[in-house]
């Protein structure tokens, strides 16, 4: 039996839990594996998801924040007390503490996960590069997220590993997809925070407006934002066609209703949303910073976008209204096709034992 242990920040809601989530689905197929996961901080919806799941489930309840000596010396007796064969840590936070933890606890196989774009000063530089060498393999979950941290020389290219995330391949039932042609909807699903870049998407919607009368927008989320983005929203006078969904346990009903998907953010380095969109069959506009630039083939599985100009957005927006019936079936077929051959949960558990393994001999 391998014992692996999963350490992340917190395990509340947001793309690293929901690839927990999904990946320890998976893991439970696997009768030689004995997964636990920890989360330094609180707990939340994802938890309840894991312990649905009968995952054994740890949460530490502790400040997350760099350094917090109090973090690396539970996690240190509580690797000494499960004794993994491998420590997986996801995020900064979890890096941080969890590898030095790992490493002083003697754990033979241990591996950082970066999960998104670090903007470090030569500190903080300093700091992960001591940190990653204590990893025997750092993931990036992009290309481009990978491309960052050897750039900023934290790691080395070849001490790194891409490994995509994974996507819950959803039943779908099509026969209730979204038939009134009277109107073309638009939906987009993150946070609502400043990086997901949704006031320039607002913008962007209010001129394609302009130009087609019958246009609505799905927001579907929930975040810090949601004031802001409603005062825009009144200011720009559309309020009648921009609708704010709320958080969303199960998107996939509402990427149903929706005939194009919409991501326009400033970073991201995958986009687990964006590749239910794509399995949903929507056609799919999508930034072309990070992770996006890779799971779409430019007009073919979607199109690109840069975050940064609004008339991109918009000219984008218009050619995905242009489509024909059969230009949008098509490359929404493509997008599905594509998406469960790459992110199967299947793949990514198999590309995750096979660096374990690596790593291990």
């Amino acid at each position: 039996m391998e014992r692996i242990v999963r350490v992340v920040t917190e395990l509340n809601f947001g793309g690293v839990e929901k690839r927990i989530e999904i990946s320890s689905a998976e893991f439970k197929k696997r009768a030689e594996i004995s997964l636990h996961v920890v989360a330094i901080g609180k707990g939340g919806a994802s938890a309840q998801a894991l312990k649905q799941l009968n995952t054994d489930t740890i949460l530490l309840g502790l400040r997350p924040t760099i350094p917090n000596l109090t973090a690396i010396i539970k996690l240190y007796k509580l690797f000494k007390l499960i004794k993994p064969d491998v420590v997986h840590t996801s995020g900064a936070e979890a890096n941080f503490h969890g590898l030095i933890a790992a490493y002083v606890a003697g754990v033979k196989v241990r591996i950082g996960e970066e999960i998104g774009f670090p903007n470090h000063k030569l500190f903080w530089k300093i700091v992960f590069n001591i940190v990653y060498r204590l990893a025997n393999n750092v993931i990036g979950i992009s290309k481009a997220v990978v491309t960052r941290i050897v750039d900023l020389g934290e790691v080395g290219l070849n001490k790194t590993t891409v490994v995509y995330n994974p996507v819950e391949i959803a039943s779908i039932d099509f026969a209730s997809k979204k038939k009134n042609n009277d109107e073309f909807v638009f939906v987009t699903v993150s946070r609502l925070v400043a990086i997901k870049n949704l006031a320039n998407l607002l913008k962007a919607f209010k001129l394609a407006c302009n130009v087609q009368s019958n246009l609505k927008l799905h927001i579907v989320g929930s975040g810090p934002e949601q004031q802001n983005l409603e005062m825009l929203v009144n200011e720009l006078q559309i309020a009648d066609k921009v609708v704010f969904k709320g958080f969303q346990t199960e998107v996939i009903p509402f990427l149903l209703e929706a005939d194009y998907y919409v991501l326009p953010s400033y970073s991201e380095g995958f986009s687990i949303a964006l590749v239910e969109a794509m399995q949903a069959g929507l056609v799919c506009i999508a930034t072309n910073v990070g992770g996006p630039a890779e799971i779409i083939t430019e007009n073919i599985t979607g199109m690109l976008i840069n975050p940064y100009s609004i008339d991109d957005i918009y000219t984008k927006m218009i050619a995905a209204i242009n489509l024909t019936l059969p230009q949008r079936v098509q490359m929404g077929a493509a997008a599905r096709e594509d998406v469960l051959k790459r992110f199967t949960p299947k793949k990514h558990v198999d590309d995750l034992l096979n660096i374990y393994k690596i790593c291990r001999n």
